[in-house]
C-alpha cells in the first residue's frame, strides 16, 4: 500500500549549470496595445478604493489567465500613463469592449489609448505567477516634432541601420521584444529591455541610426510584468522551474498526462535535486499511461530512493496497485523493491508489509503473501492510519487466504 502522494512540490535546487538559450524562429503577429492613462482630472477616490483596486487586479489577471491578455503590467515614472495591456484581439473596438469592464475604467479613473502592434507574438509566454513581477524597461519610440526630412534613399539607409541595431541588441540579450505600431502617429513603436542599468540601455539605443539622425527619440520607463513572460529573457532556474510546474499542474487538471510526463522530465532536468519529490509523480503517470519507459525509470528511481523506504515502497506499490493498472509490471523488481522498503523499516511499518504481501500475491507466492500480511495486520493497533485503511489491510489478508483455499 502507498501513502497518498503530496501535491507537486516547488522545491528549488541551487548550483545548476546554465544552458544556452534556444530561441524560436520569429513569427510576427498583430495585437492591440492598450495604454492605461489617468485623466487630466481624476474623479474623487471611492471610499472602497482598496476593494476597487483588488477588483481591477482580478479583472486583469482573468484576462491574463484566459490568454486574452498576452502582456500586462504597470509602469513607473510615466506621467499619466499607468500601465499596458496587450490584447490578442484584431482591432481597437474589440480591445475597448473588453477593457470597458475594468473597474477603474468604469469609474473614469483610467482611460484607454489603443494601437495595433506588430510584434513577435511567439516571443511572449505566460509567466509563472501574475503577481510575481519582474522589472523591465519599456521604451516608447516617438517621432520628434522637429524630425528632419530626408531623401528616400537616406530614409532607407536609416531604416536598415535601425533594424540592424535592433538585431544586435537582441543578440546581445538586452532587447527582449520590439515592434512598430501600424497607425501613422507620432508614437512609432516599442522596445522592451531586460532589467539592467538605465544608462546601458540608453547607450545601446544611442547607436541606432534613427536616433542619431533625430528621426526617432526614445522615452524609457520601468515596466513590471510577470516573471518569465519574455522568451528571449534568460529566466532564473527557479523562475523557469516554477513556470514548468505550473504548466504541469494545468496539464494534469486537463488530463494531458503525456504532457505531464514530459513537463516533469524538463523540471527534473533543470533541477535534478527535485527528482526525489517529482520522480514518483512522473513514474505513476507513466505507469498509468502504459509508457514503455516506465520499468527503466523505476530502476533509475530505485537508485534515487535506495535509502528511502517510502520511495521504494511507492515504486513497488504502483506496479501491483489495481487502480494504476500497470500495463507490463516487472513483479520480480516489485518484490525486490518492497523487500528493501520493509528491511529499511525493520518490519515496523504496516503499509510497507502490505505492499510486499501484495507483490508476493501477484507473483503467485500466496503463502508468503499470507504470512507477510499477517505481520502487517498485527501492527494495526499501533499504526497511525484511519479505520477504513486498517479494514482494507484486513480484507486483503482474507482475500489471500480465500485464494489459497481456491474459493
Amino acid at each position: 500500500m502507498v501513502p497518498m502522494l503530496a501535491p507537486l512540490l516547488l522545491t528549488l535546487a541551487l548550483g545548476l549549470q546554465d544552458k544556452p538559450q534556444q530561441l524560436p524562429e520569429v513569427q510576427m503577429s498583430q495585437a492591440q496595445f492598450v495604454i492605461l492613462v489617468a485623466p487630466e482630472t481624476l474623479p474623487p477616490a471611492p471610499e472602497n478604493e482598496a476593494e476597487v483596486q483588488k477588483e481591477h487586479l482580478e479583472f486583469l489577471q482573468g484576462l491574463w489567465e484566459s490568454g486574452k491578455a498576452l502582456l500586462v503590467g504597470p509602469m513607473a515614472d510615466a506621467g499619466r500613463q499607468r500601465g499596458i495591456v496587450v490584447l490578442d484581439v484584431p482591432d481597437a473596438e474589440s480591445a475597448k469592449k473588453i477593457m470597458a469592464d475594468d473597474p477603474w475604467v468604469k469609474r473614469g479613473a483610467l482611460q484607454l489609448e489603443t494601437r495595433t502592434w506588430f510584434f513577435a507574438k511567439n516571443y511572449l509566454r505566460k509567466g509563472a505567477d501574475f503577481l510575481d513581477l519582474g522589472t523591465y524597461w519599456i521604451g516608447f519610440l516617438e517621432r520628434p516634432k522637429d524630425a528632419p526630412t530626408v531623401s528616400k534613399e537616406e530614409s532607407q539607409k536609416i531604416q536598415d541601420g535601425h533594424m540592424a541595431n535592433i538585431t544586435k541588441m537582441a543578440k546581445e540579450g538586452a532587447l527582449l521584444l520590439a515592434g512598430p505600431f501600424v497607425e501613422d502617429t507620432s508614437l512609432r513603436g516599442i522596445f522592451i529591455f531586460k532589467e539592467m542599468p538605465k544608462a546601458e540601455v540608453e547607450s545601446l539605443v544611442a547607436e541606432d541610426p534613427a536616433i542619431k539622425a533625430h528621426r526617432l527619440e526614445m522615452r524609457l520607463v520601468p515596466l513590471y510584468a510577470s516573471k518569465g513572460t519574455f522568451i528571449a529573457e534568460k529566466p532564473s532556474s527557479e523562475d523557469e522551474f516554477k513556470r514548468i510546474l505550473k504548466q504541469v499542474a494545468l496539464d494534469q487538471e486537463a488530463g494531458k498526462f503525456k504532457e505531464v510526463v514530459d513537463g516533469l522530465e524538463k523540471a527534473i532536468e533543470l533541477m535534478p535535486g527535485s527528482e526525489i519529490q517529482l520522480g514518483l509523480v512522473r513514474y505513476e503517470t507513466m505507469a498509468r499511461l502504459g509508457d514503455d519507459r516506465t520499468i527503466a525509470y523505476a530502476k533509475h528511481l530505485a537508485e534515487v530512493y535506495k535509502d528511502e523506504a517510502v520511495g521504494l515502497n511507492n515504486l513497488a506499490w504502483f506496479m501491483v496497485d489495481d487502480e494504476v493498472n500497470f500495463k507490463k509490471p516487472d513483479l520480480k523488481l516489485a518484490v525486490s523493491l518492497a523487500e528493501k522498503a520493509v528491511a529499511l523499516s525493520k518490519e515496523q511499518e504496516a503499509t510497507y508489509l502490505d505492499t510486499l504481501a501484495y507483490c508476493y500475491f501477484k507473483s503467485g507466492k500466496v503463502d508468503k503473501a499470507i504470512s507477510t500480511q499477517e505481520k502487517a495486520v498485527k501492527l494495526l493497533d499501533k499504526a497511525d492510519m484511519d479505520d477504513a485503511t486498517k479494514e482494507e489491510l484486513r480484507d486483503r489478508l482474507s482475500k489471500f487466504k480465500k485464494a489459497k483455499k481456491g474459493t
